[in-house]
């Protein structure tokens, strides 16, 4: 009997698992694959299957209006590559700038209107900065590991110029980094950034500060 229930258990654990949906990213990967063999039908059918339980995400979105435009429907193209901008504005901090990007070069194309390339310009520019700054401040981490702050605080420098505006604990990292390896002008900058509580934990810390 206890046999009989553990195979039943499998066989209901093996059905679930073959009906399973599959992931967002793999649909989004197979509709692609359909859109470069001109499948249109296959291509909407994978992105209907992600936006049914998402439906603003943006890679499915633009997979839709791809799929839409292989069928000449450029106004539907268009609504969809809509969603995409205004879920983008609504929610910044985690939008996807790289579908913002592609969405604003598609609408370029089907409105032919040349002021759509040059916001897509701006958005591949604040992509280039980030990847610019997670690149510099991964290596601030790595020489912080390894013990060579000089090496860190050069690191810091080339991040703080990709970032550009830093936040009030990133400024007292910077000035750490910078203090303990004697750039004072770029200490007496992050020194500007501070907080009056940052400010006296560092006095604290360092017996008074010096600049």
């Amino acid at each position: 009997m206890k046999t009989a229930l553990c195979c039943g258990a499998m066989l209901t654990g093996l059905l679930a698992a073959g009906c399973a949906t599959p992931e967002p990213s793999t649909l989004v990967r197979q509709g692609y694959s359909d859109v470069a063999a001109g499948n249109a039908v296959g291509a909407k059918q994978n992105a209907e299957k992600v936006l049914r339980n998402d439906p603003y995400n943006p890679s499915a979105l633009l997979l839709l209006a791809r799929a839409r435009l292989l069928v000449n429907d450029n106004q539907g193209a268009l609504e969809a590559l809509e969603s995409v901008e205004v879920m983008t504005a609504s929610d910044w901090l985690h939008a996807d700038r790289v579908a913002l990007h592609e969405s604003l070069l598609l609408k370029g194309l089907i409105k032919n209107d040349f002021r759509m390339f040059f916001r897509a310009q701006g958005v591949r520019n604040n992509i280039t900065r980030q990847l610019e700054a997670n690149h510099h401040l991964a290596l601030v981490q790595y020489y912080e590991t390894q013990g060579d702050p000089v090496n860190a605080a050069q690191a810091f420098r080339s991040y703080e110029e990709a970032k550009g505006q830093l936040t009030p604990d990133e400024a007292m990292h910077g000035f750490i980094l910078y203090y303990s390896t004697l750039h004072i002008d770029d200490a007496r900058r992050m020194w500007a950034l501070l907080t009056p509580a940052q400010k006296a934990q560092l006095n604290r810390r360092y017996d008074e500060i010096t600049l």
